[in-house]
């Protein structure tokens, strides 16, 4: 499956969503499932998130499942 900008997502790819249940803006995540009726994404830790084990659903007929976008950069998490 690719992202609204042609990049193709994968399993374990970084991702940047929205979801406007549970935050506002763009946030970071790791994606754990994908296929062409929902994707799974677990939010990284950043400073403040209490959702940690939490996992977002976004389904194939919400703007935010359009909306998922590779993220290209690079991510050092806290050990």
């Amino acid at each position: 499956m690719n992202d609204w900008l042609g990049n193709e997502l994968n399993v374990d790819d970084l991702v940047v969503y929205t979801s406007k249940s549970s935050y506002v803006g763009m946030v970071l995540g790791h994606l754990i499932e994908v296929n062409e009726h929902r994707i799974q994404i677990r939010p990284i830790a950043y400073s403040g998130n209490s959702n940690l084990a939490k996992v977002i659903t976004l389904h194939s007929y919400t703007d935010a499942y359009k909306a998922v976008t590779k993220y290209h950069g690079s991510v050092q998490l806290p050990s």
